[in-house]
């Protein structure tokens, strides 16, 4: 939705009546700045997925949608849109990179890739909406109405669990086990064989830094005793 809000919100500025008058290169830089942030934010979406799991890093990028939404609607000048716009595209490309990985890791294989098609289907379906919305409210309504979304899923992605591939990386296998039964009930065969190749892969890892470490120790001992020499 956020990309499609432009086309509502620079209209207006730059109309005779606008109560922030915009000129062509302010406009631009309005228009501009959410495509700049969006590969900033799936950088940073993917780290702090990986460091804090992906609930917490969808929760963040859905409140952060929530805050830039709420900057443009009450926005008195440049800075505070473009400061929205800002938040607005480093969020959307969070939010895209960790539902990618977290509905990769909660789908079944046989369903996965009809489920991720329907991610670019959606993108579209909110800029179809944000259109509608501005043939029919002014562009501060606009983005005030589009904070509810973000604000409702934001809610949702509290009451899912973590994703169980992250957990077992992290070791915690309760939780995994308790996401997994979440998905696809107690007991189910894919809960139990998703387990097990997650719990043997993690082991897998485990050793294989632990091999490295060892030899990366020996390599040094190998030269400290050589320089010695």
């Amino acid at each position: 939705m956020s990309a499609g809000h432009t086309s509502v919100l620079l209209p207006e500025l730059q109309s005779n009546h606008s109560s922030i008058p915009t000129d062509k290169d302010m406009g631009a830089w309005i228009a501009s700045v959410h495509s700049i942030m969006m590969p900033i934010g799936c950088f940073i979406g993917g780290i702090l997925a990986d460091c804090f799991g992906r609930r917490s890093a969808l929760m963040l990028s859905s409140g952060m949608f929530v805050v830039g939404w709420l900057l443009i609607c009450g926005a008195w000048n440049h800075g505070m849109i473009i400061l929205g716009r800002v938040i607005d595209g480093a969020s959307k490309g969070m939010l895209g990179t960790t539902f990618e990985i977290m509905m990769d890791e909660f789908s079944d294989r046989s369903k996965r890739g009809s489920l991720l098609a329907t991610i670019g289907a959606m993108f579209g379906f909110g800029n179809a909406l944000i259109y509608g919305l501005g043939t029919i409210f002014d562009w501060r309504l606009t983005a005030g109405i589009s904070a509810i979304l973000p604000l409702i899923t934001l809610v949702i992605f509290y009451l899912l669990p973590e994703s169980a591939i992250w957990l077992v990386r992290k070791n915690r296998l309760r939780e995994a086990k308790d996401s997994l039964n979440w998905s696809y009930g107690p007991g189910h065969e894919m809960q139990q064989r998703y387990l097990g190749e997650w719990i043997l892969f993690y082991n897998y890892l485990t050793a294989l830094k632990s091999k490295h470490k060892k030899n990366a120790f020996s390599r040094r001992g190998l030269l400290r005793t050589q320089t010695d020499l």
